[in-house]
């Protein structure tokens, strides 16, 4: 019996951390083998504030236990727990019985609580953009006076943002260093159109139904329909008839509705819709024409030519 209960006792002690024997004997006798056995692994306990897991009953017989990830001292002890996942001692690692919260224990790490840290980062540069009318208002001493609004305008090269704020409304919008191909903001901005910066920036819709262009064109593509016998003259004058009997001054939503409700029109073009016609935006491109135009020739413009000629410069190197 005595052989088989130390052959037991040294299977049980197996899966201890080499750790054990740092703190020496604890002068208990061995436990059974079922004991040892089932102590290897780790015990799941609920109780009503939080899930915990409990360390497993072997750090009882070993003495401690190791967590991967904490730093142990040479005298067993575990610099970084948590307060509460520490033994009371402090000389001395986390003990059986004692438990470590989940939420501590995150992706196999141990969630050692809040870190913070702080850096300066480069400023947006800011702008200001004065337009407006300006008057004569004295002949005699030429005293002249203007009606200005004013529009602010902050481009910051770091994160690819511009904007802007002034009497056509807000626009807003940021490009990745790889969406405007490495170039930098101010270079960048110079090069848009019309189209594309009111698309991604403006909140406005930059253009508007116009219905008399939209007209025109659904006469002409019944024309054209006709002119091929694409459609029986029957069915061109039943559809000549309803695009003729839609309102030039109604509104888009009102000419859509007209639209799906009229059978004739609706199924001439029932795959893809009426050929819709727009129009710019008038104080969007009031914008445009009075407010970009100064800032992309002042301030833009010079970034432009400084990376036409760096360009230029690497080609001739290379």
């Amino acid at each position: 019996m005595a052989s088989r209960s130390g052959s037991m006792s040294a299977a049980g002690m197996s899966e201890i951390s080499p750790t054990a024997t740092a703190h020496g004997s604890t002068g208990r006798s061995s436990p059974p083998a079922h004991l040892a056995e089932k102590s290897t692994r780790p015990i799941k306990s609920r109780d009503s504030d939080h899930d915990r897991i409990s360390i497993g009953a072997s750090a009882a017989l070993a003495g401690s236990v190791r967590i991967p990830g904490i730093v142990h001292t040479q005298d067993g002890g575990s610099a970084g727990l948590p307060r509460h996942a520490r033994d009371r001692r402090a000389d001395r690692p986390v003990r059986a019985g004692r438990h470590i919260r989940k939420d501590h224990l995150t992706m196999g790490s141990l969630n050692l609580g809040p870190h913070g840290v702080v850096r300066e980062v480069p400023a947006p540069r800011t702008y200001e953009v004065t337009t407006g009318t300006r008057y004569l208002s004295r002949l005699e001493d030429g005293d002249i006076r203007g009606m200005a609004d004013r529009h602010t305008f902050i481009l910051d090269e770091r994160t690819g943002q511009i904007m802007i704020d002034g009497s056509y409304g807000t626009f807003a919008y940021s490009w990745s260093t790889s969406g405007r191909a490495g170039t930098s903001l101010h270079a960048f901005l110079h090069s848009l159109d019309f189209d594309y910066f009111m698309k991604k920036a403006s909140k406005t819709p930059h253009r508007d139904h116009d219905m008399p262009k939209t007209l025109l064109r659904m006469r002409e593509d019944v024309l054209d329909a006709r002119r091929h016998d694409s459609i029986t003259k029957e069915q061109a004058r039943a559809v000549w008839n309803a695009v003729h009997d839609l309102d030039e001054t109604m509104s888009e939503s009102e000419f859509i509705a007209a639209f799906q409700s009229d059978n004739d029109l609706y199924e001439y073009w029932c795959d893809g819709g009426p050929p819709m016609a727009t129009k710019e935006n008038g104080a969007m491109r009031a914008f445009w024409d009075e407010v970009w135009s100064v800032f992309r020739t002042e301030v833009l413009a010079p970034h432009a030519d400084a990376a036409r000629r760096e360009r230029e410069e690497r080609r001739q190197a290379a």
